[in-house]
């Protein structure tokens, strides 16, 4: 791998700064070309990198060779899950599977077979010997067994322990074995003689290392704690994580000690769920099968645990995977986390990297000295469940969901292509320049491609691959106009040479300008009006046929007997509002029109012209009493050149306009004894909603329609007036129609 600042000098970080500046600018003003731009680590790991690295500040580079090592037995009856791996003083490297519980062998040259099959589910724990005897740890039935490198096998020791989940071997040749569902590691001496070394307070210990002292370190479930276990078995908490589980320890060769620690998860809600076929949740990251019932001492210590950890960082509290640093003088650090991913192992070739594997897209990562976090490889599979440094350099992975073996060489690949995400145009487009930004030492190359289509995954109706862009400063695009793009980066060096860097690319584009949308109008009842925040500048009055007041100057105001909340409903007289809502396909700044036109009429006349805000209200007693509808025509003229504006309009429902009150008309009767006041309302437009009636100035009383309901534009009332006393009474009457307008009249009775 090179430096980045080798593969960057300051000439290019300065272009790369104007490179940003123009393609921030540019999204800010829709009617120009958009830019699409790839330059930061997130935007690198959305495409599908083969042979290549993301850098850690952003951009890609040529990554480790990776070689897939063929096991026919393995390829011929699959096993989904890879779990452990062990390496012999030959080189001889041994890899233990689920769902069968077999073994496999590769020699140092390469060849692969089945070295041994247990007939338990699972081998989910290697560790080898001083003489190259393998020893192996199944689960669900908690043996281990002694394998000698001639494939020789016998049960070393068969505890009453459910899962063997990791094993070592101390300086004196005694195997450690880390067991569930009693959180006990067990030191076996010889054959069927071992005895409890460590007994935890946790219900799972699921990975074991030795320090540069002799320390074991042993990684629990449950409570996420790292142990460290002096040779006489007196043990102590190193770490206490922020995580449910510590499940991959390493030691670098200053004597650092690494543990990623995870939070587990239900099978129900984490991608790649069912990844273990045992109780899992330990050392997967998946949380399965009931959980332990608490003794008193745990509950003791959980209180006391509680008392002194105080969890302040945001992104510990959210992360779903964390890399401890701890420095020789036991001070820890959090080197990395993610919210994201899972890790599943751990492993240190180098002085000052560390590789994690991850899941569920069968990453590979390397961290630097400060925690910076570089894409190596993606591997054909779903989880990267054990990594194993060789002496040389080079790095063993296995994986899950499928099982696979493979070789990532010290050494990087001559050649790596990188394949973009497609690009969603959102509509037809035109395909402008494309640019990147990199370096290519010599006997280096960096060759850029596109191609283009209409469906979202690119198949075989996609255009072929262009030819290769030569110019880093900007080619035109030759690809076919249509609604997705992609780019194909290719990587190559000769041997021996530095690697190149690609450190950003950009692809400029102009869609098809597609008309706005109109979803939804609304008519507002009368005299309703919700207050907004002040408005920018509306057109002239003279544009309109009825205006609202002129918008004052800047710094001055106008007087209103009503604050200015936004949002807030009030209700005036004589004032109409409407709202709509809209958007553009193309996110283009939209500005509306409004037109109105009375019931009988064939045109429609200008309402207000230009509104920025999807609301608008206006006085209605400007205009004369009758039936209305509204149009609402929406255009993006402010983000497109003239003469590629589009535009949408719809017409909202109709409402009435009625500024004249009702007429009322009454008159006093007396039949025989009786006495009533007849009454009449009549309105030219709307309905009679309400008559009501004074006797004498006294409280209203609401008076019943001849018909039994007001929902007429002239209503008959007939209003009895019994047991007056004797004199002149004064009947006040008052009608209200539907638009609010009330109109009223008296009538004088005798009564006696």
């Amino acid at each position: 791998m090179i430096p980045r600042s080798a593969a960057f000098p300051h000439r290019h970080r300065i272009a790369c700064l104007l490179f940003l500046l123009v393609a921030a600018q540019s999204g800010l003003f829709a009617s120009g070309p958009i830019i699409w731009t790839q330059q930061t680590p997130a935007d690198f790991e959305k495409g599908k990198p083969d042979g290549i690295a993301v850098a850690s500040r952003g951009g890609i580079l040529l990554a480790r060779a990776v070689r897939e090592i063929p096991v026919k037995e393995l390829q011929e009856d699959a096993q989904p899950f890879l779990w452990a791996q062990a390496l012999d003083s030959k080189g001889t490297l041994y890899t233990g599977s689920g769902n069968d519980g077999r073994i496999f062998k590769v020699s140092k040259s390469g060849q692969g077979s089945l070295f041994f099959s247990s007939g338990d589910l699972a081998v989910q724990a290697l560790a080898v010997d001083s003489r190259d005897n393998l020893f192996a740890g199944t689960s669900p039935d908690g043996r281990i067994y002694r394998i000698s490198p001639e494939g020789k096998s016998e049960v070393w020791f068969d505890p009453e322990e459910r899962y063997i989940w990791a094993l070592a071997v101390d300086q004196s040749g005694n195997l450690l074995a880390a067991t569930g569902e009693h959180g006990i590691i067990y030191k076996i001496t010889d054959k069927n003689k071992g005895a409890s070394f460590y007994d935890s307070l946790e219900s799972h210990i699921v990975t074991l290392a030795f320090d540069h002292q002799g320390n074991l370190l042993a990684g629990s479930s449950g409570k996420g704690l790292l142990y460290r276990i002096a040779p006489d078995g007196k043990g102590a908490v190193l770490l206490d994580t922020a995580l449910k589980e510590v499940n991959a320890v390493a030691l670098d060769a200053s004597g650092r000690v690494f543990a990623s620690a995870i939070q587990p998860e239900s099978p129900a809600t984490t991608p790649g769920a069912g990844i273990r076929v045992l109780p899992p949740g330990i050392g997967t990251g998946v949380a399965v099968g009931p959980t332990p019932i608490p003794t008193l001492q745990d509950l003791e210590v959980e209180d006391l645990r509680a008392e002194h950890v105080t969890v302040t960082d945001s992104a510990i509290r959210k992360a779903k995977s964390i890399l401890y640093r701890i420095d020789t003088d036991g001070v820890a650090t959090t080197l990395w986390t993610s919210e994201d991913e899972t890790v599943f192992s751990l492993a240190i070739p180098g002085t000052k990297e560390v590789y994690l594997g991850t899941g569920d897209l069968g990453k590979i990562r390397r961290l630097d000295e400060n925690g910076g976090s570089s894409l190596a490889t993606r591997l054909p599979a779903t989880q990267v469940t054990s990594l194993l440094a060789a002496p040389d350099g080079s790095l063993f992975a296995a994986t899950s969901n499928s099982g696979g073996i493979f070789v990532l060489e010290k050494e990087s690949t001559d050649s790596g292509t990188y394949l973009s995400p497609p690009r969603d145009a959102t509509s037809l487009a035109r395909w402008g320049q494309i640019r990147w930004i990199g370096d290519a030492p010599a006997g280096a190359k960096v060759e850029l491609f596109t191609r283009s289509g209409n469906s979202a995954l690119p198949d075989n109706t996609w255009s072929d691959w262009s030819s290769a862009y030569a110019a880093a400063s900007g080619s035109k695009v030759v690809s076919p106009s249509a609604r997705f793009i992609q780019w194909k980066a290719q990587l190559t060096r000769q041997s021996k040479s530095a690697s190149p860097f690609l450190e950003a690319v950009s692809l400029t584009y102009l869609p098809t300008n597609l008309p706005p949308r109109l979803e939804k109008i609304e008519v507002n009842p009368p005299g309703i009006v919700i207050l907004k925040a002040p408005l920018p500048v509306e057109p002239d009055a003279q544009e309109t046929a009825f205006s609202q007041p002129p918008t004052p100057p800047p710094g001055a105001e106008f007087a209103s007997p009503f604050p200015a909340i936004p949002g807030k409903r009030i209700f005036q007289k004589g004032l109409r509002s409407l709202s709509w809502s809209a958007s553009d396909p193309n996110g283009d700044s939209l500005r509306y029109d409004l037109f109105f036109r009375q019931e009988g009429e064939k045109e429609w006349k200008p309402l207000v012209r230009g509104l920025r805000d999807t609301y608008f209200s206006w006085d209605s007693t400007l205009m004369p009493d009758g039936r209305y509808r509204i149009k609402v025509s929406a255009n993006d003229a402010p983000s497109n050149p003239p003469g590629e504006a589009r535009e949408a309009e719809d017409t909202g429902p109709g409402f009435i306009v009625d500024n004249t009150p009702p007429m009322v008309e009454a008159v006093a009767r007396k039949e025989g004894s009786a006495l009533f006041v007849d009454v009449k309302a009549t309105d030219s437009v709307s309905y009679i909603r309400a008559m009501e009636f004074s006797l004498d100035a006294a409280r209203w009383i609401l008076a019943v329609p001849a018909d039994g309901v007001g929902d007429s534009s002239q209503e008959q009332y007939r209003i009895p007036m019994d047991r007056l006393p004797a004199g002149e009474h004064t009947v006040l009457l008052k009608a209200t129609d539907t638009e609010g307008n009330v109109g009223s009249t008296k009538v004088l009775v005798s009564g006696g």
